[in-house]
């Protein structure tokens, strides 16, 4: 099976290319994101050092950036069964999806048909869900609707990360691929998402980031530490200005108000904030 990877300099990408090379699964090559600023759909946080330019290189895996209107290449794509996509931040068009004729395939940082759209784990957390979800799903021109392969999920437990919870679903993602894709004997046909179980998220506004305070203090630590890579959560003050969370941990005893040291009151307990 020759398999195209097309990816970005994200967290979710490096770990999925890293981890099916561990398994021993080798793209054809490595396509990568240019950053062109019109086409992003998807929030990066690209600041690693690791790109995925330098892992195929370490591979010997012939790799190169290209930009969403330069897609299909076809010197790449000429020999490719299948096309493997893991956080490409730009809409692929259909001309594309219907190169391949072992199907396009994506990892989505979700238990699709749930949280579809561009920020999946953002939602997840601010939903307070225990467990993030990761699904590969067959590739149509409806964005994350396409059947699905297989899934799984992993815990949100602290200390969390926007990198890191992303890197995990990455890597998991690529066991997806070894487990439906890969072996033959365990390909199976993928199955429908249920549109009366779908939903879609957009990329997060500045509102979004609000920390509530009807919230668990397991809900708002897992959300103030989880998003805090791609934006700045907050809360009211004690006249409903907006205050910017600076870090949190769990009080030992409440103390009313709010100020740049203060604690603040939640569902089941008092978190300690500092904020400016």
């Amino acid at each position: 099976m020759r398999l195209l990877f097309l990816g970005s300099d994200s967290p979710q990408s490096r770990a999925t290319l890293d981890a099916l090379l561990k398994a021993g699964i080798e793209p054809s090559a490595v396509l990568m994101h240019a950053p062109t600023g019109a086409h992003m759909t998807i929030p990066l946080l690209t600041g690693n050092r690791e790109t995925l330019s330098r892992i195929a290189a370490r591979h010997g895996l012939p790799a190169r950036r290209v930009s969403p209107s330069r897609l299909p290449e076809p010197a790449s794509t000429r020999d490719a069964e299948i096309l493997l996509v893991s956080c490409y931040p730009a809409r692929i068009s259909e001309q594309v999806l219907t190169r391949f004729p072992g199907g396009c395939y994506n990892i989505h940082p979700s238990p699709l048909p749930a949280w579809r759209g561009p920020s999946p784990i953002f939602w997840q957390l601010r939903a307070g869900k225990p467990h993030i979800g990761v699904s590969l799903h067959a590739m149509t021109n409806c964005y994350d609707s396409g059947p699905l392969l297989g899934r799984c999920r992993f815990p949100a437990r602290r200390p969390l990360s926007w990198s890191a919870l992303h890197a995990r679903a990455g890597r998991l993602g690529a066991r997806l691929v070894k487990k439906h894709l890969v072996r033959p004997s365990a390909r199976r046909t993928p199955r429908r998402q249920d549109e009366a179980r779908a939903s879609f998220q957009p990329l997060p506004r500045m509102r979004d980031f609000e920390v509530d305070s009807r919230w668990s203090i397991e809900h708002a630590l897992n959300f103030i530490q989880g998003v805090s890579g791609i934006g700045r959560p907050w809360v009211r003050g004690n006249t409903g200005e907006v205050r910017f969370i600076q870090s949190a941990s769990v009080a030992a005893k409440h103390a009313p108000g709010l100020s740049e040291v203060g604690n603040f009151p939640f569902a089941d307990g008092v978190l300690h904030l500092i904020v400016e």
